[in-house]
């Protein structure tokens, strides 16, 4: 019984934002949907801090539950993976900042849970997204609005280490499996 209510607590402190599904509908790159869920994003113009805002949507007619990563001590390390593509083709991999905070502690699942027709949103200042590259690293800011890059986001669920098993133990009542994939998004003009 208390395991549920801790469950329960984590899904609270995911910072589940609902959004009206159409949304800034004309300025998001939607990806395909996978098993219900579909991921979408678009670039918040904000001239000191530009954030990447991500979407997820629930087109299926079930309720989900989507693990998109951990509870750790500066905030939410997300399992999401952010590739910038530049216009010679190359890619790089991206991280947002939190993924790289040392463990020394327990660390607890976050959950977005979606019902029929949600959407959760996420927003990350390009500025804490980072590729790290030889001779330096380099920010999602300045691939995407200096080095003209396109970018796109993905997260899947099984691929993290995490199985249907782990999902059953953290309480998870609806998991999604899958990986999804958001639409390109070109740099700004």
């Amino acid at each position: 019984m208390r395991m549920n209510g801790m469950i329960m607590m984590w899904i609270a402190a995911s910072a589940l934002v609902m959004v009206d599904p159409g949304f800034a509908a004309d300025v998001l790159s939607w990806g395909s949907a996978v098993n219900g869920v579909r991921l979408g994003i678009s670039l918040a113009p904000a001239p000191s801090d530009p954030e990447l805002h991500l979407f997820f949507q629930n087109v299926g007619a079930a309720g989900v539950d989507i693990l998109i990563g951990r509870l750790v001590g500066k905030g939410t390390a997300v399992d999401f993976r952010f590739i910038a593509t530049a216009p010679d083709g190359k890619e790089h991999e991206c991280f947002e900042m939190n993924s790289f905070t040392p463990l020394a502690a327990l660390t607890l699942p976050v959950v977005v849970h979606l019902p029929p027709g949600g959407t959760h949103e996420s927003h990350f200042t390009l500025n804490r997204v980072f590729c790290i590259e030889k001779p330096g690293d380099i920010t999602f800011e300045k691939l995407l609005l200096k080095q003209r890059c396109s970018v796109h986001v993905s997260l899947e669920t099984v691929s993290m280490g995490t199985d249907e098993k782990d999902l059953q133990w953290f309480g998870v009542a609806h998991p999604w499996i899958g990986k999804v994939i958001s639409g390109e998004l070109a740099p700004p003009r």
